[in-house]
């Protein structure tokens, strides 16, 4: 902002300020500050003067009575703070050698120690005369007392007032042009993924400061939104809910400023983990595949390949773990899952086993199974996987125990550790790969079998097509 552009926001206030504002030193000057485009503290004045000698409220710095005409003249927003009142400073030929209301120099005035007359250019015209301003009367009224240039200062206004100057560099004694405020949000979901009707939280500010938070208009330009504000710890917090599924992109509005940010809605997370056991199928013949060909990992990771294929037509969010660690382990899988599934409530930790009876069991057995957490109803979900699988496998289930809470003896891990970061979790197991029977049709069928487990996670949890 340049000397003259000051003087004239100056001189535009102080004939549009409303009546009732001119006896308070602070709502004259946050009138002008706020033309001037800059933003005092909030509060009374000991709240602006603890803010304003932290040093570190947006560009406000402390600075002498000298650097305050200095900044001051060279279009800087400067104020001046006694006990009992703030007053802007403003360019020194603005109230210096020129007549003031009663018809004194500014500078006389000072002298003379009368600081209520030493009034601005914004107070009275070039020739004296209060034609382009507010009267005469009224400048003497107020702008004297609450609008003056360091030179109208006393010295005994001068030694006892504190003065800040707005838009100064911390790296130099110089002034610097006032940067463009900006518009920054905080709580952007770290993965651009959000759940239907499930809300987070998102803080608007200005200038990447906190305690400055606004209360933005928030629009979106593609499917629908939800918003609800709260102001909580001097804070505007708003709350987003988005009603649709698919990508959007979501706008903060704030006075000229716009801030955007991509996500995309789901119906729920699916975090699939296949077995990783090289263990070997049987074939009808009785003789066993060799594992190069065919084992449980391998046929689990081809079902899920299916499954995660067949719901890419639908919305769901869905991951497959690459994480193995030596056989039979699946240490780091259950971490994977905590920090990439976003809201815990619409999330699933799907496990997928084929079976095998004991060592010492020569009977052959048949049928899927499910062991569950007991989170968010995965009891009612793996009774109806199981109902599923059994349906379309060709054998005839002899499991007396179907869906089996995960408890001793049969807290596995990967039920107890979801568990434990609140991921509802099921190890389904499809059938038993020691049945020559099942084995074949495990390997045979696996599409059959995805799609057979897609269509019910996408009928319990209610999903949309895209």
């Amino acid at each position: 902002m340049t000397n003259q552009q000051y003087k004239n926001i100056v001189d535009w206030t102080l004939k549009n300020l409303d009546a009732a504002a001119r006896d308070d030193s602070l709502s004259v000057a946050r009138a002008v500050l706020n033309n001037c485009g800059v933003s005092l503290p909030e509060g009374g004045l000991p709240e602006i003067l603890d803010a304003l000698q932290s040093g570190d409220y947006m560009w406000w710095k402390s600075c002498t009575c000298e650097e305050a005409r200095s900044f001051a003249d060279e279009g800087q927003p400067v104020v001046g703070v006694d006990g009992g009142r703030l007053v802007v400073i403003v360019p020194s030929d603005t109230a210096s050698g020129e007549t003031a209301a009663n018809g004194e120099t500014a500078a006389d005035a000072g002298n003379a120690g009368d600081a209520e007359a030493a009034v601005t250019a914004a107070s009275v015209g070039a020739a004296g005369t209060a034609s382009n301003s507010v009267t005469a009367e009224a400048a003497a009224d107020f702008g004297s007392r609450f609008v003056l240039s360091a030179e109208a200062l006393t010295e005994e206004q001068r030694t006892g007032m504190q003065f800040y100057a707005s838009g100064v560099s911390t790296s130099t004694s110089t002034t610097t042009q006032q940067p463009e405020r900006k518009l920054t949000l905080y709580g952007i979901p770290e993965r651009p993924v959000a759940i239907k009707n499930s809300g987070f939280e998102i803080i608007a500010c200005m200038d990447n400061d906190l305690q400055y938070t606004v209360d933005a208009e928030w629009i979106t330009d593609s499917g629908e939104l939800y918003v609800w504000k709260e102001f909580k710890n001097h804070t505007h917090i708003a709350h987003i809910v988005p009603l649709q599924n698919g990508p959007m992109t979501i706008t903060a509005i704030y006075e000229s400023q716009r801030c955007s940010f991509n996500i995309t809605v789901y119906n729920m997370h699916l975090y699939l983990s296949p077995a990783n056991h090289h263990k070997p199928y049987t074939k009808v013949d009785g003789t066993l595949y060799p594992i190069s060909e065919v084992s449980e990992r391998k046929n689990m990771e081809n079902i899920a390949a299916y499954l995660k294929n067949f719901l890419n037509g639908y919305w769901v969010d869905v991951m497959v773990t690459d994480i193995h660690n030596a056989d039979q382990q699946y240490t780091g899988r259950p971490q994977e899952a905590d920090a990439w599934i976003v809201n815990k409530e619409k999330g699933l930790y799907l496990a997928l086993h084929s079976n095998a009876r004991d060592k010492d069991d020569l009977q052959i057995h048949s049928g899927s199974v499910a062991f569950y957490n007991d989170l968010y109803n995965t009891s009612s979900l793996a009774l109806n996987l199981v109902d599923a699988v059994d349906e379309v496998l060709p054998t005839i289930s002899d499991r007396s125990g179907r869906a089996i809470k995960g408890e001793y003896p049969f807290a596995f891990g990967e039920m107890v550790y979801p568990k434990n970061f609140g991921i509802a979790s099921i190890i389904l197991e499809f059938g038993f790969h020691d049945n020559p029977i099942e084995a074949d049709f495990l390997l045979k069928e696996e599409n059959l079998l995805a799609e057979t487990v897609g269509r019910t996670l996408v009928d319990f949890y209610e999903v949309e097509r895209r």
